[in-house]
């Protein structure tokens, strides 16, 4: 899969579920867990969402409060 088409999956999987795990992001666009990270450190910079340990966060849904990863239990600030 195309890097433009990995981004177009991420950010649908953001706008359905707010919150994407590496392994979610590795799992739909059938790509390694490395290329999923590189992806999300890519989209972060562009401003598109919110990096976070193990995944990333849709901004729109940050609304300045904590929220959790899916399944880590990290916390953001």
């Amino acid at each position: 899969m195309l890097p433009a088409q990995r981004d177009a999956v991420i950010l649908a999987l953001l706008q359905r579920h707010r919150v994407v795990s590496v392994e979610e992001i590795s799992a739909n666009c059938a790509c390694s867990a490395v290329t999923a990270r590189r992806d999300l450190e890519r989209l972060d910079r562009a401003g598109l969402l919110r990096r976070t340990h193990g995944g990333a966060i849709n901004l729109a849904a940050n609304n300045g409060a904590a929220a959790t990863t899916a399944g880590s239990g990290a916390m953001l600030e």
